[in-house]
């Protein structure tokens, strides 16, 4: 008898704890397959959910969620074409209260992405063929997220660019792109009037010379200065850059009086940023212009 009320107790316990875990406003969910088939439809009110694979029950579970805010998938591009649509149709219905968006290695139709027009926060990281890239591309260009403040975005150059494009409200932005497009970085930065944050990764590319990359390398550094809003104060930049040592001088000479400027190299070594370029930023650095010493941070080489 004894044993019966103490199994019955803990039993009426361990419901108590689940109802407090379902009755918090937000938490963040990570449980395995069986668990999602078990509580699909006793848990709706979660605010905050990721998945990595393709899990039973996903598409239903996400269905049943009445505030979904933020949404995390990873390593879905396994599922079959019809799993993908369904995923993407009841993505769809949640544009209303989806405010964040994470894609990593997902294979989905892209026809969602025009409706998530409260999307604050996106990163996609996708993996995928020349025709589900031309879908995307098709999508992106109609697709407008005028809450958007965060955007990261890799493999889809230079889609990337295409999403900035119409996002006026972005503050931090970080997409990947071949050398050629990198034009199209003025009329983000023209577009985007409150960036604070821009991080650009050039995709190498075996063309061209030296000088010919580095004129390219050097608008961009004019952009900035001569574009970009008062309170911008960040830019990364891969190993792929080169800069004239004339020009990154006086890019800095030129930004002297604006906000400090974290001006962060994403490397360890480099043939294309030398001593020189490295003395410069020490010396800015020195006085003031740039934030952080980035030249004490990365082991570059001198050629």
């Amino acid at each position: 008898m004894g044993i019966m009320v103490i199994k019955q107790c803990n039993s009426s316990y361990i419901h108590e704890q689940k109802y407090k875990i379902l009755e918090q406003e937000y938490y963040k969910l990570f449980i395995n397959n069986y668990k999602l088939l078990e509580i699909a439809q006793i848990c709706q009110d979660i605010e905050n959910l990721s998945f990595d694979g393709d899990n039973p029950g996903l598409i239903k579970f996400i269905d049943n969620q009445k505030n979904l805010q933020s949404l995390c998938l990873s390593s879905y591009s396994k599922s079959s074409e019809m799993k993908c649509i369904q995923l993407s149709e009841t993505i769809e219905k949640k544009a209303d209260t989806l405010i964040r968006f994470t894609l990593f290695d997902v294979l989905l139709s892209p026809k969602f992405l025009p409706s998530l027009i409260n999307l604050e926060q996106l990163k996609l990281r996708i993996y995928s063929s020349d025709q589900n890239m031309q879908e995307l591309k098709k999508y992106l260009l109609i697709a407008s997220f005028p809450k958007l403040q965060y955007l990261d975005t890799q493999n889809l150059s230079p889609h990337g660019v295409l999403i900035a494009k119409n996002c006026p409200n972005i503050e931090s932005l970080h997409f990947n792109t071949y050398l050629k497009n990198l034009g199209g970085v003025k009329e983000i930065i023209l577009n985007c009037n409150k960036l604070r944050k821009l991080g650009i990764d050039i995709i190498y590319e075996d063309d061209g010379d030296d000088h010919e990359h580095e004129i390219i390398c050097d608008e961009v550094l004019n952009y900035l200065l001569n574009y970009s809003p008062r309170n911008f104060d960040e830019f990364t930049f891969n190993r792929n850059w080169r800069f004239s040592v004339n020009n990154l001088k006086k890019f800095f000479e030129d930004w002297r009086g604006r906000k400090q400027i974290k001006f962060i190299p994403c490397f360890n070594e480099c043939v294309h940023f030398t001593q020189k370029h490295i003395e410069i930023l020490h010396k800015y650095y020195n006085e003031g212009v740039i934030d952080i010493d980035a030249s004490l941070s990365y082991g570059m080489h001198d050629y």
